[in-house]
Formats: structure tokens, sequence, C-alpha cells
């Protein structure tokens, strides 16, 4: 199924999707043929399955600067800021890049995708590579390219927990079809249908309806943990 009109530029799209479906988005390239092959830039970078991308350099800083190098970017002020960005420490730097772990794997692979500074970036199955404080420094990257640099971004992911918190819209595929699409509050307004379908629902959701249902109060859906407990609170 392909989705390019759903997207809505400038925001963060969280993708769900049954397993019998497949997302697609015309007009992007894979990162892993980027740095493998010197390719036009394209406006819009995919990184999908990054498990088998092998780099040939002894140091994580040659794997950068070959890459900027090969795409004629320059500049050690903006790689700075894309190191930052993608939360690579100096530390990393001089490291072995096969012998990263996958959550490190990724933000060099991310910070490989900002050098070239696409409008916009697409991320599927995430959640698989990174532990629970990458997730949280990547999000928070995610917010500020969204926030401060006005990227589109798509993450495909059932990892709906991590990335409601940080998506603006939500789309959503069952039998390679889209059944719901629009801003992500949409899927508390259809719950029960996503459950009959099996669908995964965020827990801040899945809380907010349960405490709707069988406490008279009035909550709002929220996607922060602590914004929920206010409203418990205040409803006492």
């Amino acid at each position: 199924m392909e989705i390019n009109d759903l997207v809505v530029k400038g925001k963060i799209t969280l993708v769900i999707k049954d397993y019998k479906s497949v997302c697609t988005l015309s007009g992007s390239l894979d990162i892993k043929d980027l740095v493998n092959n010197k390719l036009k830039k394209t406006n819009v970078i995919l990184i999908n399955d990054i498990s088998d991308l092998v780099f040939y350099e002894l140091r994580v800083i040659d794997v950068i600067n070959k890459f900027a190098f090969m795409y004629n970017i320059k500049g050690t002020k903006f790689i700075k800021q894309i190191l930052k960005l993608s939360t690579l420490t100096v530390d990393y730097l001089e490291k072995d890049p096969m012998l990263l772990n996958n959550s490190e794997k990724f933000k060099l692979i991310l910070a490989l995708v900002l050098i070239l500074n696409p409008t916009g970036i697409i991320i599927n199955n995430m959640s698989c590579y990174l532990d629970s404080k990458s997730k949280s420094e990547v999000m928070f990257t995610l917010k500020k390219l969204r926030r401060e640099y006005n990227k589109t971004i798509v993450i495909i992911d059932n990892g709906v927990d991590y990335f409601y918190s940080v998506c603006d819209n939500v789309i959503v595929l069952n039998n390679d079809k889209v059944i719901l699409s629009g801003k992500k509050e949409i899927l508390f307004d259809n719950y029960m249908m996503l459950k009959r379908k099996k669908i995964s629902i965020p827990i801040y959701i899945e809380f907010v309806y349960y405490v709707k249902q069988n406490r008279d109060c009035d909550m709002l859906v929220r996607d922060d943990v602590k914004d929920i407990m206010k409203d418990i609170y205040r409803s006492l």
C-alpha cells in the first residue's frame, strides 16, 4: 500500500500495520544503497533493515568522513551538529563501526542520513534496533527535526507505546488497506474497531479507555504518563 498522499509534510506520522500489510512511499532511497554506491541525492531517505549493512572503515569517524566526501559535504561545524543530533558522542568516533551494537549502529546510520539533509526520513522497525535509552534519545532527535528543521518523518513500527508520544498523525493498515488516517487521537475514537482487528494500541489509550469505561471521570487522551497521573489525581 502506497501512502504518500496520507503523509503530512513537516509532521511525524506513525504507521501501524498488521503483518499482512506492506507499506511503501515512492521516491525514497534506502540509506544502504546510498552508502554502498554514490547515487543522486534524494529528498526522502529510508532506514530499513540495517543488520546486513557492512562498513569497511576502521573507525566510525572514517565512515562519516568518507560518506560526507562522497556526497561533497563539507564543514566541520556541520558534521559536529549532525553528530549531536544523532546522539553519537565523541567517544564513539574512534570505535570500529563493525563492533557497534544495534543501537549505536542505528545512530551512525541516522547521522549519515542527516548529512544528506533530506526533507523526509522514513524509519522502518526502529524498535528492533534500539534499547530503551536509545529510543528516548532518538525520539527527542525526531521531535527536534520536526520542530526546528520542519522535517517530514514517517515511522513504520508496531512499537506504539514508544512512538505514539512523538507522532502527530497516524495511519493504520489492515489487510493492505488504510482503515484509519488522521491525527493520532483517532486511535481512541476507534478503539473497539482496532481491538476487533487486533491492531496494536498504545498503552496510554488502553488505560484512558479503561478508566472512562469504569469510572465517572473526565480524562483527556494523553501521550505522557505524568499527564495521565495528573488527570487521575484531579478526578479523585
